[in-house]
């Protein structure tokens, strides 16, 4: 699919971006044209990270928890008539020695020592989206997949797996409903997970301390911005450059094409 088809695709779509990120806003706005309504979740990013296979497990289920968080809240709000088109939610992590997961600093030390773990290292940056979509006529036509209960766990199938090998489910129950069966069939989850892989230059002590006193690492997972300052740390990346901003761009243009496409109109 061409971009200006894909933009004619997504044009006048009602879509909420479960994230106050303003790196993932203006991804949004400036690469795919869109202009979401931005409603931060309130999930609390407390998962036990040892709980976890692996790092894709991980930032794949707080996406999908902050977007099914979201979703639950609006269907509840606003009803079928001011549910969005789409929900974004969206999880990133640094990813270091050993497979450790680094996420956004508690304070200036912390920052410190994740960028000396970086140093003269190459790690990944993985990002994990899940898309809650409502298809029009979804309601006469349930989806695949089994029942998840409150709408918090995930059953999923491939549908037309060898042209777009996504993971959907069938979420339900996003309006607290004693019967969830009501909803089943209404919204639909599809989500993926990408990774870069980042290659840093060796960082001398003063080269940590004066970016950490610019104050850009706090709010940034692995305690660093490729998009600013922290670019001068950066010899190369092997992936997408936007997916270490926090948003995969090209991923989610496929993933939302594949989306509108394939379900019910």
């Amino acid at each position: 699919m061409s971009v200006p088809t894909l933009l004619e695709m997504l044009s006048g779509k009602h879509c909420v971006l479960a994230s106050g990120s303003p790196r993932r806003l203006e991804l949004l706005r400036q690469n795919l044209g869109l202009n979401p309504e931005v409603i931060s979740s309130t999930f609390e990013e407390t998962l036990d990270k040892g709980s976890f296979r692996n790092p894709s497990d991980y930032v794949r289920t707080n996406a999908r928890l902050k977007a099914v968080e979201v979703a639950q809240r609006l269907w509840q709000s606003r009803g079928d008539a001011g549910f969005p088109h789409v929900v974004i939610g969206a999880d990133t992590v640094v990813v270091g020695d050993g497979g450790k997961i680094l996420e956004k600093p508690r304070d200036q030390d912390a920052a410190r020592e994740m960028l000396r773990s970086l140093s003269n290292k190459t790690h990944h940056v993985v990002t994990g989206v899940t898309l809650v979509h409502r298809p029009p006529g979804a309601a006469d036509a349930p989806c695949p997949g089994r029942r998840i209960a409150a709408g918090y766990e995930h059953a999923t199938f491939h549908k037309d797996a060898a042209a777009a090998p996504l993971e959907w489910g069938c979420a339900v129950g996003l309006a607290g409903s004693d019967d969830p069966a009501e909803l089943e069939g209404q919204v639909w989850c599809a989500e993926f997970v990408e990774q870069t892989e980042v290659s840093f230059r060796e960082l001398s002590d003063r080269m940590i301390d004066a970016y950490v006193r610019s104050g850009e690492p706090l709010d940034k997972a692995g305690s660093y911005g490729i998009q600013g300052l922290g670019a001068a740390f950066v010899k190369g990346i092997a992936g997408c450059y936007f997916n270490v901003v926090g948003l995969p761009v090209q991923k989610l243009s496929v993933t939302l094409e594949t989306l509108f496409n394939r379900s019910p109109q």
